[in-house]
């Protein structure tokens, strides 16, 4: 596994291509649904850990506000995630040491567990 922070742009719709427009429009729409528990906190979200197989598609990500502090994770219960959900090759990212990932990825677990506002 490729454990990568992909940050995101200050505007990144300046930057899409007309389809992705549409795509990020049509998500709008579905993606309450696939994340039901964190739909609410993706604003929130200023970078991404990753963790990517070998042909570098997400299958595990959490998503950190601006104090560092993870606040979404995927997939995750009912939650599909964002970037584990599309299935698209990842460009544009950093390195991150698995077992940093994996640390920030268990705090996520055991604090959602703690405070009881998510169903495994």
């Amino acid at each position: 596994m490729i454990y990568v922070c992909y940050e995101l742009d200050s505007e990144p719709e300046l930057s899409f291509k007309w389809y992705e427009h549409i795509s990020n429009l049509l998500a709008t729409k579905i993606e309450p649904k696939m994340n039901p528990d964190f739909h609410d906190k993706y604003n929130s979200v200023v970078y991404w850990w990753l963790e990517l197989n070998k042909n570098e598609i997400p299958v595990r990500e959490i998503g950190f506000n601006d104090l560092g502090v993870p606040i979404v994770i995927g997939p995750f219960g009912t939650n599909k995630g964002l970037f584990t959900r599309c299935k698209q090759k990842i460009k544009g990212f950093y390195p991150v040491e698995m077992y940093q990932f994996v640390e920030q990825w268990e705090n996520h677990l055991k604090s959602s567990a703690d405070n009881s506002f998510i169903t495994k």
